[in-house]
């Protein structure tokens, strides 16, 4: 299961209105991605 670190770069990209995937580092954005990724496909095999 994908965690995202703890890092001020999520804050302040909810902070402004956008995804936690939009923040400035590529890295980071690939991790939430990630984590948003899984949360959905956890979400549909519920579903089923």
């Amino acid at each position: 299961m994908t965690t995202t670190p703890l890092k001020t770069s999520y804050g302040n990209a909810l902070d402004e209105g956008r995804a936690l995937y939009e923040t400035p580092f590529k890295s980071l954005n690939l991790i939430a991605r990630a984590m948003v990724e899984e949360i959905h496909d956890l979400i549909n095999d519920f579903m089923l």
